[in-house]
């Protein structure tokens, strides 16, 4: 860092916000620490480059466990003074925020109403609308979007990465245990650089699924993972929550869905359990509130 601080004003910024990027692309908290304490005054009076530190100092917050700080940084910047790029990193961010808190309708909304200066195919709210899906059960839809990400030549390679991890997930959870890890391997050489941060979409259930040889950190963005899994709900699932919308008694459900009422039950016992409720009007509200019906 001594070296940073030697150079001219703008190179200071320039350097201090490429060595910090580094610490959080390979997520090392420690070193991340470093560079935001040392994060040259000159950016300061920058206001594009106060509102990035900012960024840095909200995802090291999440690294040390500290969400609630996170979150309250995260709400206090202000995305209108600030590079349409970083605009679109924060916006993605509290996306991801209102999904980690199960505020999935509002994260849905948030995706279409985004600041005037964040362009709504960005990468960071692409990939925040794969999420959006993959919480609302949306497999085969959230699995398409990602691998459109994926295949960008116009995104980043760290959203390319994360698109590709976010994928093969999908492909775990859908069964599809050889896929899931045919497209796993296509990160090696990622994580063979130091790139890291794809293993924060991981969720720790999964990580069996991909023989993981690389070491997990702790996460740098809100904290998706068990989330993500445990309210995973299957297109049939989503079916008979549809019909559970419409109807309330087992055996319409039968009817309408052309099977026996035993299987109908078993169903919604399953259902239940992952929307963790005890009954119809608690899994109606549930789905509301999560935007799925």
């Amino acid at each position: 860092m001594d070296r940073v601080l030697n150079q001219a004003p703008l190179t200071q910024a320039l350097l201090a916000e490429a060595h910090t990027w580094m610490a959080l692309a390979s997520r090392d908290g420690e070193r991340l620490g470093e560079m935001i304490a040392a994060w040259p005054k000159s950016a300061g009076r920058r206001p594009e480059m106060l509102n990035l530190h900012h960024y840095f100092v909200v995802r090291h917050a999440y690294m040390s466990d500290s969400a609630a700080n996170a979150r309250a940084l995260l709400n206090r910047i202000e995305i209108e003074s600030t590079p349409p790029w970083l605009a679109a990193e924060i916006h993605g961010l509290r996306v991801e925020q209102a999904l980690a808190d199960g505020r999935i309708l509002q994260a849905e909304r948030m995706l279409g109403s985004a600041p005037d200066q964040v362009d709504p195919q960005a990468p960071a709210l692409r990939l925040a609308s794969v999420m959006v899906r993959w919480l609302q059960g949306k497999i085969t839809d959230a699995t398409f979007l990602a691998n459109s990400l994926k295949g960008d030549p116009a995104a980043s390679l760290r959203y390319q990465a994360r698109a590709t991890a976010v994928g093969a997930v999908l492909h775990c959870s859908a069964d599809d245990v050889p896929m899931a890890q045919h497209v796993w391997r296509e990160l090696q050489p990622v994580f063979e650089i130091g790139f890291l941060e794809p293993l924060d979409d991981v969720p720790e259930e999964f990580v069996a699924c991909f023989k993981l040889d690389v070491q997990r950190r702790p996460a740098s963005r809100p904290r998706l993972r068990a989330r993500l899994h445990k309210n995973e709900l299957t297109a049939r699932e989503l079916i008979v929550l549809g019909a559970l919308a419409s109807n309330s008694r087992v055996e319409l459900i039968a009817q309408q869905l052309h099977v026996s009422p035993n299987t109908v039950k078993t169903q919604l016992r399953t259902l239940y359990r992952k929307l963790g409720v005890h009954s119809r009007d608690e899994a109606l509200r549930k789905a509301v509130e999560w935007g799925v019906v």
